[in-house]
């Protein structure tokens, strides 16, 4: 829940040590076209991609210096491309068992939040005009550097992910119930 206007969230981000995040970008008719233009652009660079695109979002990031997105793991593709300032991407991947352990987590109130790094990760410093690619399932943590940060992610489903998605969610439902 916002305290204040958007607009004074941002002008103030580095004072209230907040961040801003602009959702579902995507639902205005400038940023659709961005969207769209960025979709076909790197859809194409995904190694192998042979699946049908659904639900293309775009998020933008106002951060900080100094802040962190916790470690957390998403089911979607995902290109994180910096705009202002600098930040590093830490990403790497779970072994299966903990791995299913966490998607499952994303529907029972965690969001896919993890303590823990998988023990072999990469990590990525990403400037202006840089990005990079969040492969579904990786975990992956943000450190913002000693600057605001500004960045556009890039997210797209696809049907074999959202079946799945739709698994855990069920598997994390039935938990709570005691099944």
């Amino acid at each position: 829940a916002l305290d204040r206007p958007p607009e004074e969230l941002a002008r103030r981000v580095v004072e209230l040590r907040r961040w801003v995040g602009l959702h579902y970008i995507e639902q205005d008719e400038a940023y659709r076209e961005m969207v769209r233009d960025c979709i076909e652009d790197v859809t194409g660079a995904v190694a192998g991609w042979h699946e049908r695109i659904s639900r293309p979002e775009g998020y933008i990031f106002l951060s900080p210096p100094g802040s962190v997105t916790p470690a957390h793991v998403d089911h979607e593709h995902n290109f994180l491309l910096q705009v202002e300032g600098t930040k590093t991407m830490t990403i790497g991947f779970l072994d299966p068992d903990r791995e299913e352990r966490l998607l499952e987590s994303m529907y029972d109130g965690h969001y896919g939040r993890t303590d823990a790094l998988p023990d072999e990760c990469e990590s990525f410093v990403l400037e202006p005009g840089t990005g990079v690619y969040v492969p579904p399932r990786s975990v992956h943590l943000v450190e913002n550097h000693a600057n605001v940060s500004i960045s556009f992610s890039l997210v797209f489903h696809a049907p074999s992910l959202d079946r799945e998605a739709l698994v855990y969610a069920f598997n994390a439902k039935t938990r709570r119930l005691g099944l």
